[in-house]
């Protein structure tokens, strides 16, 4: 933190271009008058489109004097960041955001908030339109550039979406003991290189290490906290047919949500579609008594079929077919059953 706000006070007296913009912030009463969230979820928008950038709270953007935010209204303006960069900014952003204490040209303490938003894989539009950085302005992107940069970031693969970073959670944030499982007798690393290693983790403009969507999925007792979708809902239906919704009562045999890391999601969503294979039938062509269980999960409702081996050969084999609805990408999950 020492040396991010070193060099925050070095770079405030250059003065505004293409990577770093200043904002004074101004209260009427309890309220947050200027700068407007639209305003806040332009400036972002223009620097995730062009090659990052940061922007200071808190800074005189003619004279750069460092004039400070009230310590008591730091939350507002970090509040007012959050909601535009969620909001105001489709697909919304995740912002580096961090508060510092600055001396000013006087000496006198100031607190001001930095925000670093990096170049991003997808194109951003915000209340102003399509945005992009040109020296110390926001301008919008013309139509062909604007066509140039879709194709080119759709293709260029920056970063999948499981290496993007997560607002609102910190490395102190991940458990210690979920990225240690993932070590073998040959590691030794500490944990925040082995999760920078694992994709869990990645340095941000300002090297400080933050999780990514994978650490947060893997790395924390609970990932709903920070991404409420970051669950499994699987439902088991009777028969094969849709019915109506009157008839649901009976319709549903057996719902349950799955929290949690996700390999712990994924693990009770395989023993929840077992548990409800209810037709028993005896090996056919194309099955055998090979020791493997294989299960294979649909992301919406579709017809599943299990096939689970027997302990001894004289055992029929057991096979079913449920309809179920599951919130999760589609995947295959396998493993050999020890005889």
């Amino acid at each position: 933190m020492h040396d991010a706000t070193d060099r925050l006070l070095a770079r405030i007296p250059l003065g505004e271009d293409g990577f770093f913009e200043c904002k004074e912030v101004f209260f009427s009463g309890e309220k947050m008058k200027a700068p407007k969230s639209q305003e806040i979820a332009d400036e972002m928008a223009a620097f995730a489109n062009s090659h990052g950038g940061t922007l200071v709270f808190g800074v005189q953007d003619q004279t750069w004097e460092i004039v400070g935010i009230a310590a008591g209204r730091l939350h507002d303006v970090v509040r007012r960041i959050m909601e535009a960069a969620r909001d105001q900014v489709s697909p919304s952003l995740a912002p580096e955001i961090e508060c510092h204490s600055l001396p000013n040209t006087l000496g006198e303490i100031r607190n001001v908030v930095r925000v670093g938003v990096e170049q991003s894989q997808f194109v951003h539009r915000s209340p102003g339109g399509f945005l992009r950085r040109v020296g110390d302005s926001r301008t919008q992107i013309p139509m062909e550039a604007l066509t140039r940069l879709v194709q080119h970031r759709s293709h260029a693969g920056l970063l999948q979406f499981d290496e993007e970073f997560v607002a609102r959670i910190s490395f102190g944030d991940l458990d210690p003991a979920l990225i240690s499982r993932f070590r073998t007798d040959q590691t030794s690393d500490d944990s925040e290189t082995l999760a920078i290693k694992l994709g869990m983790a990645r340095r941000g403009e300002s090297g400080v290490v933050r999780p990514t969507v994978a650490g947060v999925l893997l790395g924390c007792q609970t990932p709903t906290d920070t991404m409420p979708n970051a669950f499994i809902q699987a439902v088991a239906y009777r028969g094969r047919e849709v019915v109506a919704s009157s008839d649901m009562k009976n319709y549903q045999l057996d719902a349950k949500d799955f929290a949690g890391p996700l390999d712990t999601q994924v693990e009770g969503t395989c023993r929840f579609v077992a548990a409800n294979q209810r037709v028993r039938a005896t090996g056919g062509p194309g099955i055998s008594g090979s020791g493997r269980e294989r299960i294979w999960v649909g992301g919406t409702s579709h017809s599943m079929t299990c096939l689970r081996s027997s302990r001894q050969s004289s055992t029929p084999l057991l096979t079913g077919t449920t309809r179920w609805r599951c919130r999760i990408s589609a995947f295959a999950c396998s493993r050999t059953v020890s005889n």
